[in-house]
């Protein structure tokens, strides 16, 4: 097991007496003979999209916001990575356009920042038109706000790649090592289903994009989104949503998220709960699966 990764698998109280009374007959020599009740095995698995299930597609993301600004901006900062300059702008522009609203449940991107309100709306639901209309607003009223032309440029052209559901569902690629490991599992069985902080808009284009892996006939049973639940991870209702939609029960579901308090929430709700590394592997997942599987023991005294 990667010691990097954590871990948070609530143990059925069933399985830890199992164990218990297994430790126990081992160490007074006792043999096991008759069969304990079997202890409910875990047989619906859920996955976070972002960092999980998907990743950036960086060469289809540049394409999608090619200009010669970005060109400039590498000059200007003197770096040869223009992407966390422009994510820092990118985040300020927006935080300007709409400061965080009192009491808004708040998520992170990969890197831990957290988004601004003008993303958190789009993620729970607010149409991009909207958004759009606010951008341009808000530069109508501050036409200075950004430090050069070039800037100003680049930033917009990846608000708009991001606010075109068409444009942003593109520059979405399949991680591979978790897809073959959803294809196994539902091979074996198991119910899979999708918890993920996306925009409707662009998860329906996702569907199409990918029918084999999102579509009706799909590797997915389900799909709850942020903007079916209308706010966003780690908010328990999503999760709620989710659990009431499928009629799931949360001890018997295993959760990966790339988002420790994501993990958190879903830990607090009852289900095994697993964070997931930068890169997550095949291998690591079907470690961690076979970690939440009750021991099938035999016992009682002779």
């Amino acid at each position: 097991m990667n010691p990097s990764t954590k871990i948070v698998c609530p143990h059925n109280p069933l399985m830890i007496i199992q164990r218990l009374l297994l430790c126990v007959a081992l160490a007074l020599g006792i043999t096991i003979t008759a069969k304990l009740p079997e202890a409910p095995q875990p047989k619906t698995l859920i996955f976070d999209f972002g960092g999980v299930v998907l990743k950036t597609d960086r060469l289809q993301a540049m394409k999608a916001i090619a200009h010669p600004s970005l060109a400039i901006v590498m000059l200007h900062h003197c770096v040869l990575n223009p992407e966390p300059v422009l994510r820092k702008r990118l985040f300020a522009f927006f935080a300007a356009v709409q400061p965080l609203n009192e009491g808004q449940i708040i998520t992170h991107d990969e890197h831990g920042a957290p988004l601004p309100q003008l993303m958190l709306d789009w993620l729970q639901g607010t149409p991009t038109a909207e958004l759009k209309g606010r951008m341009r607003l808000f530069l109508k009223n501050n036409p200075d706000f950004f430090s050069s032309a070039a800037e100003k440029r680049a930033v917009l052209s990846i608000a708009n790649m991001m606010f075109t559901p068409k444009l942003f569902a593109k520059t979405r690629a399949l991680i591979g090592e978790t897809i073959n490991f959803i294809k196994e599992c539902k091979a074996q069985g198991y119910k899979i289903y999708g918890l993920t902080n996306w925009d409707g808009a662009s998860l329906e284009l996702l569907k199409v994009l990918y029918p084999m892996i999102f579509g009706p006939e799909g590797l997915f049973d389900g799909i709850v989104s942020s903007t079916d639940a209308g706010t966003v991870k780690p908010s328990p209702i999503p999760y709620r949503l989710l659990i009431d939609r499928y009629k799931l029960q949360p001890e018997n579901c295993i959760f990966w998220d790339d988002l420790e308090a994501n993990v958190t929430t879903a830990q607090s709700l009852g289900m095994h709960s697993f964070l997931v590394p930068k890169n997550p592997t095949a291998d690591l997942m079907r470690e961690q699966l076979s970690s939440c599987q009750a021991p099938m023991l035999s016992a009682i005294v002779h």
